[in-house]
């Protein structure tokens, strides 16, 4: 897997004139590219889209055009040139249920698993809440 820091640095501006190949409207990544692009100034050529993930990934390996992918999902791949985003970008994970509800001890538990994988990669980390902390302090 690259490491992070050993990626080229690129601004999503040097992509302002490239193709992309992107997921639907619905999809987390979408939704993060479209609010980079709208950041960045511009408007994405965009080529093809759709909703599922093998066949954008498929497009972009056929040369359609360029696209995203989460840092957990690199894997070293000569066919692939991939660049770090300058700054970067950041996909937000929620977990939500209603303010009323009890968890059982089996979402709790499940919970609790989410919340260590994502602690354990480096390249995620949680949104600070009274929330989340109350539950780890209960979990330790």
């Amino acid at each position: 897997r690259p490491k992070r820091d050993r990626l080229v640095s690129v601004s999503i501006q040097s992509f302002k004139d490239t193709p992309f190949v992107l997921p639907g409207r619905k999809n987390n990544i979408r939704i993060v590219a479209d609010q980079l692009f709208e950041d960045a100034g511009f408007v994405p050529v965009i080529v093809f889209e759709s909703g599922n993930g093998m066949t954008v990934d498929a497009m972009i390996r056929r040369g359609a055009g360029a696209g995203f992918l989460p840092m957990r999902y690199l894997k070293p791949e000569p066919e692939l040139a991939c660049f770090r985003l300058d700054p970067p970008c950041f996909e937000i994970s929620y977990i939500r249920y209603s303010a009323d509800r009890v968890l059982t001890a089996p979402e709790r538990c499940l919970l609790g698993v989410l919340i260590e994988e994502r602690l354990k990669t480096s390249s995620q980390e949680l949104i600070p809440s009274p929330e989340i902390d109350s539950f780890l302090e209960e979990l330790s």
